[in-house]
């Protein structure tokens, strides 16, 4: 069987393109090629390192929290009469799986970072302030960003207090990221991710901020392929993953990826 190549994943379920050339087939985790090596090898090594710490941190055992007997009776009502009433032993499981569900969903911030640094010229901020430095050629800042899982996020004073933040860091002289971009970026964006202005109005001050082109929001993926050096990182991203978890023995070889990415397009889309 012919592999699958990740430009053409890309291609249909990131940038959109009808291209017809998966179509509706199913996409085996085993049939899919994809090449690494323009990658920060360090990044994949921390990215894969931190998918195995989820992994083995998904099975240890956590303190228990207190029941909630509203939300177990709740449970009921997705059965039907002739089904089973939820039962002490079931309610111990729903709830062991809800408490691994929350500790992995508060490792996907720290993954968000990881995916940047699979860019050759992106690492961690060492600064104190936002999370990604991007870099030039000669090894210096361009860029830096704040990264968000999804677009509602921060709340209106969250984001008043980052716009103030990028202001500080990229606008002020006395700044040593001081004509650099400054970046929201989101991995789940609102609409589609296109790059805009960043200036959320402050009722406090009852305007927005200085008009500038250097603090901007855009979704992750824009971000990844306009001030990165390797091509389709953030699909790249996902299969890695998935390999990953394919190597830790949670995933099948045939596991179909179709799934996934189409989740990936509605979340951009």
């Amino acid at each position: 069987m012919s592999k699958i190549n990740i430009a053409d994943i890309e291609d249909q379920f990131i940038n959109g393109k009808d291209t017809n050339l998966l179509g509706f087939h199913p996409i085996p985790l085993g049939d899919i090629e994809v090449d690494f090596s323009d990658l920060s090898q360090e990044g994949v090594t921390d990215f894969k390192k931190m998918i195995v710490n989820i992994i083995v941190g998904s099975k240890e055992l956590r303190p228990s929290t207190k029941p909630d007997p509203i939300a177990a009776m709740l449970m009921n009502v997705d059965r039907s009469m002739n089904d089973p009433r939820v039962n002490a032993e079931e309610y111990a499981r729903f709830e062991a799986t809800r408490v691994a569900d929350k500790w992995r969903g508060n490792r996907i911030g720290e993954l968000n970072e990881l995916i940047c640094c699979l860019q050759p010229n992106m690492k961690k901020s060492d600064s104190g302030r936002l999370d990604i430095q991007v870099l030039d050629g000669c090894n210096k800042v361009i860029a830096i960003a704040e990264v968000k899982n999804r677009f509602n996020t921060m709340n209106a004073a969250s984001a008043i207090r980052t716009r103030k933040t990028m202001e500080t860091v990229v606008l002020d002289k006395t700044s040593s990221y001081y004509g650099c971009d400054a970046i929201l970026v989101e991995r789940i964006p609102k609409k589609n991710g296109e790059i805009t202005d960043f200036n959320p109005s402050d009722p406090s001050r009852g305007q927005k901020g200085s008009e500038t082109n250097k603090i901007r929001r855009m979704g992750l993926h824009q971000f990844l392929s306009v001030y990165g050096e390797a091509k389709h990182v953030y699909a790249k991203a996902v299969v890695l993953m998935a390999f990953t978890l394919r190597e830790q023995g949670v995933l099948p070889n045939d596991y179909d990826l179709r799934f996934i990415f189409n989740l990936m397009h509605e979340s951009l889309s």
